[in-house]
């Protein structure tokens, strides 16, 4: 069911970024942005979730290479 999807893509996810000391955290991360598909069943909405969840880190890292 859609739940067995939700925990699967999740730890796809997780394993998928190839970080084996940060996989326990991606594990949380991927949680709401597998929620987001799953209650809006748009893929759009995860992509989103998953582009706001990236965006302070990527901006701090911009701000402190320039």
């Amino acid at each position: 069911g859609q739940w067995a999807v939700f925990g699967l893509t999740t730890v796809i996810f997780a394993l998928s970024h190839l970080e084996p000391l940060r996989t326990s955290l991606l594990l949380v991360i991927g949680i709401p942005i597998g929620l987001a598909r799953l209650l809006t069943g748009r893929l759009g909405a995860s992509v989103v979730a998953h582009q706001v969840n990236n965006f302070l880190p990527a901006l701090a890292v911009l701000v402190f290479a320039t």
